[in-house]
């Protein structure tokens, strides 16, 4: 009885990982100018300032002035994204969506 549950937790525990690990693209966010990006978790209900990952350029990104992929979203699960000018504006974005 003991090796089944160790064998479920095993499974449990790969699965996990698994799901930490894949990443993929689901769109582009683009702050509007002057806005700032918003994380908002439904799950705990909370609001935060988006964190973004510095990503090098290529000389060849560098040569065509294309510094638009300077940085990346660190995107989390159970979290929407949203552009505001502060907090209060991104309460009445969630209200208007009915969230």
């Amino acid at each position: 009885m003991k090796i089944d549950n160790d064998k479920k937790d095993n499974i449990e525990n790969v699965k996990k990982q698994k799901e930490l690990t894949e990443s993929r693209k689901i769109g582009e966010v683009r702050p509007s100018k002057g806005h700032t990006l918003y994380e908002v978790n439904l799950k705990d209900k909370t609001i935060e300032v988006a964190i973004f990952e510095k990503i090098d350029i290529d000389w060849y990104t560098a040569i065509s002035r294309d510094y638009s992929k300077v940085r990346k979203l660190i995107s989390k699960s159970n979290c929407i994204y949203i552009s505001a000018l502060n907090v209060k504006n991104v309460l009445k974005k969630l209200k208007a969506k009915g969230l």
